[in-house]
């Protein structure tokens, strides 16, 4: 669960509810649920895929509706804590995308090891026991198996 608190003191007139200390929560498993926590634990939509979130997805029996319940008479909306989510999300969208990247490339190496040290026994062994037709043909099937293990992580 992402989350950053936000204090009225520190926010001032913008602060637009009239709960203190309330929590913004972003969802990590369903994209964009933007919502607020108090420290009781209630939790208030910012937007419509908070809803869809705590009232269909994770069922949420301290759910008490949206953020409009809790605003103060002059604020309008909460459009500035709905884009403090939204970045949040996207912020942990993009280190997750980061991580699967490096995952990928690891594994890639891996395997382009493996295949190169079979590459080399392959011609070695097939050299070695005179069927240097077969050890060609292991050799340009390894190396094709090799370019398209390259291939498939040049995307990432």
């Amino acid at each position: 669960m992402i989350s950053k608190k936000i204090k009225e003191k520190e926010n001032g007139k913008d602060y637009p509810y009239t709960i203190d200390n309330v929590t913004i929560r972003v969802a990590e498993d369903y994209p964009n649920a933007v919502y607020v926590e108090d420290e009781s634990g209630n939790k208030y939509a910012v937007n419509g895929n908070a809803h869809v979130y705590l009232t269909k997805i994770k069922k949420d029996a301290q759910y008490k509706g949206y953020s409009s319940l809790i605003f103060k008479e002059n604020i309008a909306d909460d459009f500035a804590v709905l884009m403090c989510g939204m970045q949040m999300y996207s912020a942990a969208q993009s280190l997750k995308a980061a991580k699967h990247k490096k995952m990928m490339l690891k594994i890639k190496h891996i395997v382009s090891t493996i295949l190169l040290i079979f590459f080399v026994s392959s011609l070695l062994l097939f050299t070695l026991t005179k069927g240097i037709f077969w050890g060609i043909m292991s050799v340009v099937f390894l190396i094709q198996l090799y370019q398209v293990l390259n291939n498939v992580g040049a995307d990432l």
